[in-house]
């Protein structure tokens, strides 16, 4: 399993499209916009989504629309919506929401909205609250399990029934030392045979400690 990584500088949010034929990102500049390019460079970027609405993908959809999470002045927290790059219309899925996940089959979608939440879609008429805390959630391959960061970097695993839609208590898994944990985008990814590839500080790395000294002198002098 490979991550999609960002192509040159400043950008953001790489995504694989469905059939890992392109990636998605945004960029991160004046202009702000998503672009999409071939995996294999075959083709230069080309503009997905402008600029002119602050927002950044996070999953494809199995019909092709793209779900995005949109910031906005008139919302203390970001939303989540789908973007359809056919007819470029927006609709909004949630008004709270990051980190969206949807399920191998498209069922279920899962992001972060005051912990762990996951919602039938694209109606989302059936909701379940998966945990109170935690982010970055990911689907098994099969869409029965749920996995997610605590604040305290361990990665949970909560059973889910996609019949249902009901879920059990999380349960730790192993401890982590990625690099973040609150909305800073997925620092990991679980392959189709259960493996995970993960974003980790080494274990012998400590924040190192400045003396500094003579600072008040400076002051004294002006």
């Amino acid at each position: 399993m490979v991550l999609a990584l960002s192509m040159v500088g400043e950008e953001h949010y790489p995504l694989w499209s469905r059939d890992g034929k392109r990636i998605t990102y945004r960029s991160v500049g004046p202009a702000s916009d998503s672009y999409e390019v071939p995996a294999d460079g075959s083709a230069p970027p080309k503009v997905l989504l402008k600029g002119d609405l602050d927002a950044g993908p996070v999953d494809w959809c199995p019909d092709g629309r793209l779900i995005i999470q949109v910031v906005s002045e008139q919302h203390p927290y970001p939303s989540l919506a789908i973007y359809s790059p056919s007819d470029h219309k927006v609709e909004q899925f949630a008004t709270r929401g990051v980190e969206a996940k949807l399920s191998t089959d498209g069922k279920w979608i899962a992001y972060v909205a005051g912990g762990i939440v996951v919602q039938s879609f694209p109606g989302g008429s059936m909701k379940v609250q998966v945990s109170n805390s935690g982010a970055q959630p990911r689907w098994s391959h099969d869409g029965r399990q749920i996995y997610f960061i605590q604040p305290d970097r361990k990665l949970m695993v909560a059973n889910f029934d996609p019949k249902t839609g009901t879920a059990s208590a999380p349960r730790a898994l192993f401890q982590t030392r990625i690099t973040a944990v609150s909305i800073a985008s997925w620092q990991y990814a679980v392959a189709p045979n259960g493996r995970f590839l993960i974003n980790s500080l080494p274990s012998n790395t400590t924040a190192p400690l400045t003396l500094l000294t003579g600072w008040n002198v400076s002051l004294q002098r002006h």
